[in-house]
Formats: structure tokens, C-alpha cells, sequence
């Protein structure tokens, strides 16, 4: 993990509270029902993609509006349910921004549009006597005037080529998840503020991104069942044999920002057994790596352990052998702040016998009981990644 130097952060839902319910609320009152199936924080129609590009006039808003609702709304109307969304910025948000802007160069990339942008800076006038990301920002930029919104990825492009950034060393802050893709995809360090966090919860008191301090986390991953799809009552002895599961891919590319090292722990007494070699298996791995660094991933290690179970070795999950190895590796790696995911109970005592958080995914019902949390799959993990750290 780069140390990071900049900060974009997203505007409303970040530093400034919204409630998009209120739109459809307020507009319910003159008649346009179910607005929210037109615009909401998940999906909008193409028209409010214009609006918030600056590709629409207010005024021609406002006609489309009333277009909608078959009613003869005035503009003001219009504006008041429009900006009904629109909450408060907490007087600790800025207070934060006066700590955080004294280590980091910090930005403002926010999807909104004239409407709301002429309420909200009056709001913050009113509230401080001056707009608060234009005062303690470098730059604010604005989709409508902008003509780009998240999550095209020419908008996080202009912003990092306009002011030099280097994306590894960036930090883009949002509580929207598709715009989190589409940062990770451009190499920028995120995290997705969900709904049980603030923004001031990502920051210690002087100002600094909390995540930042925490090295040595590291992600132990099992290997069948997990990233590829496991043969039942075999083994994968062939590259031809190894199929990467589906979402495996996005999920490491959203998990890597978490972690120092992303490792394989698998136990392959296939090899003991006869049924492959050692260089055959070596094949299959080198495979895997090939396939993940077309997708411009890769693990950083991969620790197998090839004794039969009836052996009782130290290194065959779950005794915690390849645990100790990788730490004699990486001596940076903290046990009691990593995680392991995997589909087997073995994983999950491997885990607890390690002192490390036991993830489980799958259907394993014994793998789940020993677990702290379980998910679908390795990307509903990531999907979910802060719930977890």
C-alpha cells in the first residue's frame, strides 16, 4: 500500500447529509408518484444524467419535470421538492477538513447539479459564513461543471492529470459502490463509507487516515472453493482443470487497497497421494498467477502443504505450519489484524488456531458455525470488506 498524499472526496452522502426518500416524498404531495423508481441513489434516467452533467438548463429541468407530473408546477416548486434532498453539512465535517487538508492534499468530486449546488453553498453561507469544501479545498469539482459524472473514468482521470496526482497515492472517498469500481479500476486507494460509518470516523484527531496506520494486514485465502472451482472427490491435477471462479477477479482488485498481502494457504495431499507432482502442481499455480496478471492481479504468496492428513504434519490446515512460514516471510504480517476466507472447516480452526479472523464462504455448514462472519463468495466478502475490519 502507497502512503497516501491526496484525498478526493465524494459531497453528499460523505460531507454532506442527504436524503434522497425526500425527493419522492416531496413530489408525492403534487401527484408524481414513484419518483423514486426514476431517480434515486442506485439508478436515475438518462434525463437526470444530463441535468447533472450541465447538459440541461435548469429551466428545461423544470419543463421536464412538469412533463412527468402532468401538472402545471412552478419553477419554485420544483426546486423546493428538488432540493428537499438536501440535509445539512455537519459542523464537524469542517472542522474535520481544517485537520485533514494539513497532511493531504484533499479535492472535491461530487455527482450534483445547478439546482442543489445553489441551495447547498447558500445552506453552508448561512451555517459558516462561507462554502466549506471551496474554502478548505485545493479544488472542487463539480459534475455539472465538470461535464463528466461519476463513474466515467474520464472524470477521475482529469482531475489526477489536472493536479499531478499519482492515482496509488490517492485516496477517493464514497459511499457509492460503482463509483468505488470504477476508482479501484484506475489504481486510486478507496473506501467506500457505508451506512454505519462517517466520514469522521476514517480520521484520528489530528487528521490522518486512520487505515493508513494499520500495516501488516494481510488476506490468507484457501485456494479450492475459494478462487477456483473445487473438483468434488478430486483434485485439480491440470491448468486445464483450473477454473477461476466468477467475481473472483473484481473481488481481489476491491480487497487489495485493504491489504499488505494477499496470500494462498492450501493443503494438496493430492501430491502425496500419487495422483500429480509437485511440478505438475507448480504448473497449475503458475497458471492461476498468469490468469489473475491478465486482469492486473496477482497473490503475493502461496504456501501449499502436500502431506497426507493420516501424517499430521505442522503445516496441514488446519495446524498453523504455512501461517508461521508466511510470517517468517513477511515479518510485517499481524496475525490478530488479517483475515482468512475459506470454504472448509479446517480453514476456519486453521484461522482461529492462528489467531486470525475466520471467514467463511460456501454452503459448508460446519465451516460456517466456526466462522465470524459468512458471505456467498470471496466478492460478497469484498463487497462487504469494511463490515469485517
Amino acid at each position: 500500500m502507497s502512503e497516501i498524499r491526496n484525498i478526493i472526496f465524494d459531497f453528499g452522502g460523505v460531507l454532506y447529509n442527504i436524503r434522497y426518500q425526500n425527493i419522492a416524498d416531496s413530489f408525492a404531495r403534487y401527484g408524481l408518484k414513484d419518483f423514486d423508481q426514476l431517480y434515486s441513489k442506485a439508478h436515475q434516467i438518462d434525463e437526470f444524467d444530463l441535468y447533472e452533467e450541465g447538459l440541461m438548463s435548469s429551466p428545461d429541468f423544470c419543463k421536464f419535470i412538469r412533463s412527468l407530473s402532468h401538472t402545471n408546477l412552478t419553477d419554485e416548486q420544483i426546486a423546493e421538492c428538488w432540493n428537499a434532498i438536501l440535509i445539512d453539512f455537519p459542523t464537524e465535517n469542517d472542522e474535520l477538513l481544517k485537520k485533514v487538508r494539513n497532511h493531504y492534499r484533499i479535492f472535491l468530486f461530487s455527482n450534483t447539479n445547478q439546482l442543489n449546488y445553489d441551495a447547498f453553498n447558500e445552506q453552508m453561507n448561512q451555517k459558516f459564513g462561507y462554502s466549506v469544501p471551496e474554502k478548505h479545498m485545493e479544488r472542487c469539482y463539480y459534475s455539472q461543471i465538470l461535464h463528466i459524472r461519476k463513474p466515467k473514468p474520464e472524470g477521475f482521470q482529469h482531475i489526477l492529470k489536472e493536479n499531478g496526482l499519482l492515482p496509488e497515492e490517492t485516496l477517493f472517498i464514497d459511499d457509492s459502490p460503482q463509483h468505488i469500481a470504477v476508482a479501484k479500476q484506475l489504481g486510486l486507494q478507496t473506501h467506500h463509507l457505508t451506512h454505519k460509518e462517517t466520514v469522521c470516523d476514517l480520521f484520528d484527531a489530528e487528521g490522518f487516515y486512520k487505515a493508513e496506520q494499520q500495516m501488516g494486514r494481510t488476506l490468507f485465502l484457501d485456494r479450492d472453493g475459494v478462487i477456483n472451482k473445487r473438483i468434488v472427490g478430486g483434485y485439480v491435477t491440470r491448468p486445464e482443470d483450473f477454473h477461476i471462479l466468477p467475481g473472483v477477479p473484481d473481488a481481489l482488485r476491491l480487497l487489495r487497497p485493504y491489504f499488505d498481502h494477499i496470500i494462498l494457504i492450501t493443503n494438496q495431499q493430492g501430491v502425496s497421494k500419487g495422483l500429480f507432482t509437485n511440478e505438475q502442481l507448480q504448473e497449475v499455480h503458475s497458471f492461476m498467477q498468469s490468469e489473475l496478471r491478465e486482469k492486473s492481479i496477482a497473490l503475493d504468496a502461496i504456501y501449499v502443504c502436500t502431506h497426507l492428513a493420516s501424517e499430521h504434519c505442522s503445516c496441514r490446515k488446519p495446524e498453523i505450519g504455512m501461517a508461521l512460514q508466511a510470517k517468517k516471510d513477511f515479518p510485517d504480517i499481524d496475525m490478530a489484524r488479517s483475515i482468512m476466507v475459506g470454504d472448509s472447516a479446517s480453514d476456519m480452526q486453521f484461522a482461529i488456531n492462528a489467531g486470525i479472523k475466520p471467514i467463511s464462504v460456501g454452503e459448508d455448514k460446519d465451516c460456517k458455525k466456526l466462522s465470524s462472519y459468512h458471505y456467498q463468495d470471496l466478492l460478497d466478502f469484498a463487497n462487504h470488506i469494511t463490515e469485517c475490519i
